[in-house]
């Protein structure tokens, strides 16, 4: 993804009520929800969610890219964003071509000198950097735990010790790991969620939810049937994953993590964003080589979220109706 081409760098941009914006404080969590979306057979069930976070004043703003790789796709995300719950959507750019994602990790970064392309300021005076917190998600998420995100987002300010934190993602390798060693009948349910994932070496990586076996339905439906099993707290709440691992097989950090659904300071912006620049991608920057260096990261186990698919997999449709029907009885 870090190849120089022509890329639609646009974006909708959403405030929250009036109300919302109005009540903050310099000791108020400022929060602005990111989404790299472009799949209209996706995405239309986490704006759902999104405009539940927003009625509650839990997010200030929305900004949803358009990454979308057909004129349909464009078109429907476009329209979608307009006018949804009286919030007030208006169009973001930011450039007509760069690198993949990683012009829009610059957008929220510090201007550097000279630099020529515009750069985020939050709609609210109240939004400095040691209180605003970006949440980035991926557009196939089709179920957010509304009433945990508060939590989440204050556990994000107030840790400092953290770079990134993680949201309790359903399939995720990693995060499958960990869920299948605390949910028991999980672990002997669907064979191999209770391995690390490693691929030649290399923590984090692959693991038995990639193999084509089927096994990210299975995961999807127990959640389905058991969804309060997923979310539990140990510790200070959050499980800095991978080290027991790391420490093991001699390896610096944490290894990789899909970053499905993360969220950090916006004081940490700037090392996101030039750890997003990794020759091997973002997501290796951001997780594996952010690790090595000492910015320690971690799973916010009391807030689920779920990633529909991988590329790779292949998941049939009737766990999507599900999930549908999981949000129309919510």
């Amino acid at each position: 993804m870090l190849g120089l081409k022509r890329v639609r760098f646009v974006a909708q941009r959403a405030a929250s009520p009036r109300e919302c914006l109005g009540n903050l404080t310099r000791n108020s969590t400022y929060t602005v929800l990111l989404v790299f979306a472009g799949r209209r057979s996706y995405i239309h069930m986490l704006l759902h969610y999104l405009d539940e976070l927003v009625r509650q004043c839990s997010v200030h703003e929305v900004h949803v890219w358009d990454y979308a790789r057909d004129r349909e796709d464009a078109r429907w995300l476009h329209g979608a964003a307009k006018n949804r719950s009286g919030a007030e959507w208006q169009l973001m750019s930011h450039a007509v071509e760069g690198r993949g994602w990683a012009d829009v990790y610059e957008f929220y970064a510090s201007p550097e000198a000279g630099a020529a392309r515009p750069r985020w300021q939050p709609l609210s005076e109240m939004a400095g950097r040691d209180n605003t917190v970006l949440v980035k998600a991926d557009d196939d998420i089709v179920y957010i735990d509304v009433s945990s995100f508060d939590s989440y987002v204050d556990f994000i300010r107030s840790h400092r010790e953290k770079f990134v934190v993680h949201a309790n993602v359903v399939n995720n390798g990693v995060a499958a790991y960990y869920q299948a060693r605390h949910i028991r009948e999980l672990a002997d349910r669907i064979r191999g969620l209770d391995e690390y994932p490693s691929w030649q070496g290399r923590l984090g990586e692959f693991g038995w939810l990639l193999d084509g076996s089927g096994r990210a339905a299975d995961l999807h439906k127990y959640f389905l049937r058991h969804h309060e099993n997923f979310s539990w707290t140990e510790g200070d709440g959050c499980i800095v994953y991978g080290r027991e691992q790391a420490a093991r097989t001699g390896q610096a950090g944490q290894g990789r993590f899909s970053i499905n659904f993360f969220g950090a300071r916006w004081s940490e912006w700037n090392h996101v964003r030039r750890l997003a620049l990794d020759p091997e991608g973002d997501e290796v920057g951001i997780t594996t080589r952010g690790s090595a260096e000492g910015r320690e990261q971690c799973i916010f186990t009391a807030f689920n979220v779920a990633h529909f698919s991988f590329r790779v997999q292949s998941v049939a449709w009737d766990v999507y109706t599900a999930y549908e029907r999981l949000l129309a009885s919510a």
